[in-house]
């Protein structure tokens, strides 16, 4: 009998813990894209209309607003995923509304994390250009503007001046 009970309570701190536990938050995605090629009759049209009239066909639920497509498929974008537009295999820095088409145009909606799509931003918000360093100390003033390839070094004070390639400052 007591082999029973400790093995009915060892079964039930077992199922305890497992519905305790913290699960794996594992987000579903999409495993399909969007995509239509302008033929002559689409010329003149919108990129938005097109991918509209694709996904009608293929009766694909959608929703957008203003242009803005946010839900398709049943997949709504979220804060770091969602569907981006993308002009003949190009991320598109304008939206499919944007766009007016050409006869062999492509274009397509898929689903991506944001960052990798974008390129993430460093943990400590610097988002200078890359050949643009600042080094220790340097303190940039109001209305200072730093172009390509400037090097600033260590105690560098600039106020309302502009450094250019070779490294002078104007005032």
């Amino acid at each position: 009998m007591k082999k029973i009970l400790l093995f009915a309570f060892t079964l039930m701190l077992i199922i305890a813990f497992t519905a305790c536990s913290p699960q794996a938050n594992i987000a579903e995605t999409p495993d399909f894209s969007v995509e239509a090629t302008a033929t002559a009759a689409d010329v003149g049209r919108s990129a938005a209309d097109l991918l509209k009239k694709t996904m009608d066909d293929q009766g694909i639920a959608y929703t957008a607003d203003n242009g803005f497509f946010d839900n398709i498929g049943g997949f709504a974008s979220t804060q770091t995923d969602g569907w981006l537009f993308y002009y003949n295999d190009e991320l598109s820095n304008v939206g499919a509304a944007d766009v007016t088409l050409s006869e062999g145009d492509t274009v397509t909606f898929r689903w991506a994390n944001y960052d990798e799509a974008f390129g993430a931003f460093p943990d400590n918000g610097d988002m200078t250009d890359d050949n643009a360093d600042a080094d220790d100390d340097a303190n940039i003033d109001d209305d200072a503007n730093i172009d390509d390839d400037a090097n600033i070094d260590d105690n560098a004070n600039i106020g309302d001046g502009t450094v250019t390639d070779d490294n002078t400052v104007t005032q």
